[in-house]
């Protein structure tokens, strides 16, 4: 190395330089990994607010069966709400992209 030339030297230093990091390609396949991971966590929150849109179904026509009507409308309320945040974490993950919710 050191009996070349002084530019010879020069020039295969910045050539060097201008060759590609791999740490960018590893940023770049955690950045998909990320996204993958966000998606799930959607789909895994869609799947936990039907379930919660469920039990107060359960709990709201139980009530109002019996004629408690305060909590029947509590129970709606969670319903009503489970089932609108359901809704939004289902578009959000659709427009992440990729094949839908799969």
């Amino acid at each position: 190395h050191k009996e070349l030339p002084h530019f010879i030297q020069q020039e295969k230093i910045n050539k060097s330089f201008l060759e590609k990091v791999p740490i960018l390609k590893h940023k770049e396949i955690t950045k998909k990994k990320s996204k993958s991971k966000n998606k799930m966590s959607l789909i895994l929150l869609s799947i936990v607010c039907f379930i919660g849109c469920l039990f107060s179904g359960v709990v709201f026509a139980w009530y109002l069966l019996f004629g408690q009507y305060a909590i029947a409308a509590i129970g709606l309320l969670f319903y009503i709400i489970f089932a609108i945040l359901g809704v939004r974490t289902i578009r959000k993950a659709r427009k992440k992209g990729g094949r839908g919710l799969y």
